[in-house]
């Protein structure tokens, strides 16, 4: 206890609760009095009770004033509730806005309906169920066999909807291959479809179409497309 007792450390593991619902366990604890900020080191587990939230990782600071938790360096986080997972290099977690910012080579799954999502970045939007993916992103669709590539994608967890934003490369079923711009992606309806112009390649018959626009019955396999081109 240094500093008129208003730093506290402590250097052999131990567990810390709060009293809005925080429990932290840790190698190495450092608690602020003055500002109410704890930070802790080494095979840190911290689980918001309230929040139906776990967060490891190698270091995590709490911020008690604020309710913002900062997470740093091999961060796994558990949505106990809703049975989501996400791994990256850093994260950001606001308690008010129940919303997560997560940095860094992150994945996230939908344990539930086995959407798996990579991308540099990753904003989770608890309270209104949403997933908002930046930058390198790759979706896949495990139980579809359906994947996309392209650098922006939302996806809507309570309606099962996705939207990609720009350039996008969807491969269905290993056999088409949708080159096209932004489109939507409808799992209640198992529906894709774009406004854009699209290059479409059948790896069955080995055709290439354009399309100004289409429509795709994912489990029809049946295309609706305006325009279309054989080229």
């Amino acid at each position: 206890i240094t500093q008129n007792g208003n730093l506290i450390k402590g250097f052999k593991g131990g567990e810390a609760n709060t009293d809005d619902g925080i429990s932290i366990k840790a190698n190495y604890f450092e608690y602020d009095k003055s500002s109410t900020v704890l930070k802790t080191e080494q095979n840190v587990r911290l689980v918001d009770n309230k929040r139906n939230i776990l967060i490891k990782a190698e270091k995590i600071s709490y911020l008690k004033n604020l309710e913002e938790i900062y997470a740093d360096e091999n961060v796994k986080i558990n949505d106990l509730e809703r049975n989501i997972k996400i791994d990256a290099k850093k994260i950001f977690y606001s308690r008010i806005k129940d919303e997560l910012i997560a940095n860094g080579d992150v994945s996230i799954i939908d344990e539930n309906k086995k959407i798996k999502i990579f991308a540099d970045q990753i904003l989770y939007d608890k309270k209104n169920q949403k997933i908002k993916a930046d930058t390198n992103v790759k979706l896949i669709d495990m139980n579809k066999n359906i994947e996309l590539v392209t650098e922006s994608i939302t996806y809507l967890h309570k309606d099962q909807k996705i939207f990609t934003n720009g350039s996008t490369e969807a491969e269905i079923f290993s056999k088409y291959n949708f080159e096209s711009g932004s489109l939507s992606y409808d799992m209640t309806d198992m529906e894709l479809d774009s406004s854009e112009q699209t290059i479409l390649k059948d790896k069955t018959n080995f055709g290439k179409y354009e399309l100004s626009s289409f429509k795709f019955k994912i489990n029809d396999e049946f295309l609706k497309g305006t325009d279309i081109k054989v080229i």
